[in-house]
């Protein structure tokens, strides 16, 4: 979160500075999503056979390459390659991650313990975001994103080792076992892909395309449109980030005590309102109440606004890991991240599309009053199950 904050949170301003157009900060964002959401399956599948550990470390280390590559590109298109690679690595760990977590936790408090979890890693998003801001003001966008690469290879060295001397594999299928369990026999357990587990993968999809046809675009319009400072934009976010992190274990307990889905239905419906937020307001003062009021209501559903709005959330992930037994957790949570960025991957194209052929308000608006719909196929076809998976 830390390491890589600066980069993702100014991309798009820093992609504008290198001498993009809206349009091609759109397709830039199709080439970070594609490789990232492609191995995910693969990855999934080698979690599920070879186990968690090995796979997370392997991939942290590679992760150096990236950021090395980008202090050396001076034009958008020179960032294209280490973006492919650092997705790819990103994308074949990723499941082995979550699943390791959702391993790693009492199943019995499942969302309490994702809270906890998701409390502690969201500490920076509490400071980050108004640093960062002044850190652009001050220095400029294209030499703060590259302090912020700098950042991201320290970052990485310390997680390679981190990880390598902390992690516990948590799969339990014996390595003799795991060798000769073939790609058929791996793919059966994708019959888990059904019911709510099916219905939470569409709700994923339809915000997820939702979401990213609008957040390359939403601090564009907080500077450009909204006449917000970066450091306006940046305190916006602080506080946010603040919020959410604050109430992720609470969301947590919630989602132990009185189901998963009152929590993930609050979160769903709250989440859209960022971008009618921007649209209907103007000055910073009022533009931070209601981000506050809307970060409340999201922060208790488990979720952070800004969030991809897919994938994500104690309640969310305890709910999934309820659903989806452990030796098909990693293949099914891969296959579901990539059927996601697949189907969601124009999305971005066609934000930047909408945003000069029509208009920054027309994408806004339209995309806040699609994002109901996830709420409705939440609401009449995801149930909790009778029995938790361990």
């Amino acid at each position: 979160m830390t390491v890589h904050y600066i980069w993702l949170s100014w991309s798009s301003l820093y992609l504008l500075a290198l001498g993009a157009t809206p349009e091609m900060v759109g397709i830039f964002s199709l080439v970070q999503e594609a490789p990232r959401m492609l191995a995910q399956f693969p990855g999934g599948l080698l979690a599920d056979r070879f186990g968690r550990k090995k796979l997370i470390v392997y991939c942290t280390a590679a992760q150096i390459v990236a950021p090395l590559s980008f202090l050396f590109a001076n034009t958008w298109q020179q960032l294209i390659p280490g973006i492919i690679f650092d997705d790819v690595v990103w994308g074949l760990y990723s499941p082995a991650r979550q699943a390791l977590i959702a391993e790693s936790l009492p199943y019995q408090k499942r969302g309490t313990a994702f809270g906890v979890f998701r409390t502690i890693t969201s500490i920076p998003r509490i400071f980050l975001p108004i640093l960062s801001g002044i850190l652009m003001d001050q220095v400029g966008v294209i030499e703060g994103v590259r302090i912020g690469f700098i950042l991201m290879i320290l970052g990485h060295v310390v997680m390679t080792a981190a990880r390598g001397l902390l992690l516990r594999e948590t799969l339990s299928i014996k390595n003799e076992e795991a060798k000769h369990t073939s790609l058929r026999d791996s793919v059966s357990g994708l019959a888990g892909l059904r019911g709510s587990v099916l219905a939470m993968l569409i709700v994923a999809i339809v915000s997820s395309f939702l979401v990213r046809m609008t957040q390359p675009f939403l601090v564009v319009y907080a500077v450009e449109i909204a006449k917000l400072t970066k450091t306006q934009w940046g305190a916006i976010q602080t506080i946010i980030g603040a919020i959410s992190t604050i109430l992720a274990f609470p969301s947590g307990v919630i989602s132990d005590r009185f189901g998963r889905r009152l929590p993930i239905l609050l979160a769903r419906f709250l989440l859209p309102f960022n971008r009618l937020i921007l649209l209907l307001t103007r000055g910073f003062n009022e533009i931070l109440l209601l981000h506050i009021l809307v970060g409340i209501g999201t922060g208790l559903g488990g979720e952070a606004m800004g969030s991809s709005g897919a994938m994500g959330g104690p309640a969310w992930n305890a709910l999934l890991a309820d659903l989806i037994s452990s030796k098909d957790r990693g293949k099914i949570t891969g296959l579901m991240s990539m059927i996601t960025g697949l189907t969601s991957m124009p999305s971005s194209i066609i934000g930047g599309y909408v945003w000069t052929s029509f208009s920054p308000g027309f994408l806004l608006s339209s995309t806040f009053l699609a994002g109901m719909v996830p709420v409705l196929i939440l609401y009449i076809f995801v149930k909790e199950p009778k029995k938790r998976e361990k």
